[in-house]
């Protein structure tokens, strides 16, 4: 209309003409912003989740369930659509975690939902509290099915007794991973009791109980085997263990027991093992033959850690990356030897630690003098990937050995002249600068160079032992 109105307007009537333009835009602005406002009524009220195919749904729900398995619930709760497309995916329902609402009821509603097949289990400490007996929590629950195996505390003991009865027919052939983890205070009162040896375990996590060594030997296939806060009974040596399991790849081991064993017996071989943690333990003539081991942890050992950094030297080419030890009793003839054969080492921790700090922290800010003869083109400075270092609660730690150590793995520092210097600056150059160093209770570090430190090291960290100290040394 506006568009004929403007034909019959004569050519001379200007202002009549700009009138009707002026309506022309008005009517085009609004008629868009009625566009737009349908267009965002649309999108707050359309449901386009309706036109996906049931396959996406249930991608997309398992993506949330895999990170967080109470998504399951959530997802369900939306609307009638997503409830219906939930309970329709079995996958969504595979984890049972019971606790302290409902379990019987919880168990049948999964069961229902995952079709019978439920792979994981998990009892929470919570469930103490339903006064329910697991037994009757877990009535018709499906175990042909069951991978994963996780109980806490009070259904530590109940879980074993109906693995146990269950056990003879076979039943749990799929079983991959136990984790069972008895009352904290509670150790000397209930025995990992799993004389079951059919299972096909891959991972094997015990805490807070006595173990037996024995028992321990009837599993064959593990790759994974924890024992943490426990207390080993005097049947059968952890080796045996060791050598019933050739695959193993990581082992903690924090119990209070002897891990020695005769020095007659032949030490194992665990090719494949990578992680190796102990802790409280006595090593002494605890020796394995570990080519892979990259990560090598001891915590609070009083004896014999010479001797396992010594066996671990003579027994072939270090690969460890990572190396930890705190308070433990070591020597540095022992220690830094593996540190100059550990080339690969990237993270260092030697904490509660006084004896020899700056004798270790030196050598690994020294080059080794070059041979007077034909020089070496692997003579560099010790573990020169080394970036990430702790030196944390060691009182005896001295200002001048950390300057000299940083100092040695800047980019720009050579050692002083030799006539082979061209050999000393390539090897330089392949030195890591330093990434992350903790001095955190270390007294005698002097807080006039943590400027000049934290220039030069990206992360450092130097908190002193107590309020008093930190306010006269900063």
């Amino acid at each position: 209309m506006i568009e004929l109105a403007t034909e019959r307007i004569k050519d001379y009537d200007t202002k009549r003409r700009e009138e009707m333009e002026t309506l022309k835009q008005q009517v085009i602005d609004s008629a868009k912003a009625l566009e737009e406002r349908r267009r965002r009524h649309a999108s707050r009220t359309a449901y386009h989740g309706g036109k996906l195919p049931v396959e996406i749904f249930g991608e997309i729900f398992g993506l949330l369930v895999a990170h967080d398995v109470a998504q399951a619930i959530v997802v369900s709760h939306v609307c009638k659509h997503w409830r219906a497309m939930a309970l329709s995916t079995p996958s969504l329902w595979k984890t049972l975690v019971l606790a302290k609402k409902d379990p019987a009821r919880k168990t049948r509603e999964w069961i229902k939902r995952s079709q019978s097949h439920i792979r994981e289990l998990c009892v929470r400490v919570q469930f103490q509290d339903s006064t329910v007996p697991l037994t009757s929590a877990l009535l018709g629950f499906p175990w042909n099915h069951l991978r994963v195996c996780r109980v806490y505390h009070a259904a530590s003991f109940e879980i074993n007794q109906i693995l146990i009865d269950i056990s003879a027919t076979n039943i749990l052939a799929n079983l991959v991973e136990l984790e069972d983890v008895g009352s904290p205070g509670k150790e000397l009162k209930v025995h990992f009791n799993w004389r079951i040896f059919g299972f096909q375990l891959r991972s094997l996590i015990i805490e807070n109980q006595v173990v037996s060594w024995d028992d321990l030997s009837g599993f064959t296939k593990l790759v994974s085997l924890v024992v943490r806060h426990s207390f080993a009974s005097s049947a059968g040596c952890v080796l045996n263990v060791f050598e019933a399991n050739p695959m193993l790849e990581k082992v903690v081991l924090d119990a209070i027991v002897p891990l020695s064993h005769p020095l007659a017996v032949l030490a194992p071989t665990l090719p494949r093992l990578t992680h190796l943690e102990i802790a409280r333990a006595l090593t002494r003539n605890f020796s394995i033959t570990m080519p892979s081991l990259q990560i090598l942890r001891l915590n609070f050992i009083v004896s014999g850690a010479d001797e396992l950094l010594g066996s671990i030297l003579d027994r072939g080419p270090v690969m460890l990356t990572e190396l930890r030890i705190q308070s433990s009793v070591i020597t540095s003839s022992k220690l830094i030897p593996l540190l100059r054969a550990a080339s690969s080492l990237k993270t260092f921790v030697l904490s509660h630690f006084d004896g020899q700090v700056n004798t270790i922290v030196e050598a690994l800010a020294s080059y080794p003098s070059p041979s007077q003869d034909v020089p070496s083109p692997f003579e560099t400075i010790m573990c020169p990937l080394l970036t990430h270092i702790n030196l944390s609660a060691c009182p005896g730690l001295k200002t001048g050995a950390i300057m000299r150590f940083v100092k040695s793995r800047l980019p720009s520092v050579a050692p002083e002249t030799s006539q082979h210097t061209t050999i000393v600056d390539k090897n330089v150059s392949t030195v890591a600068q330093i990434e992350t160093l903790v001095l955190n209770n270390c007294p005698m570090i002097e807080p006039e160079v943590l400027p000049w430190l934290r220039s030069r090291v990206q992360t450092v960290s130097c908190v002193y032992a107590t309020g008093k100290n930190a306010k006269w040394k900063r």
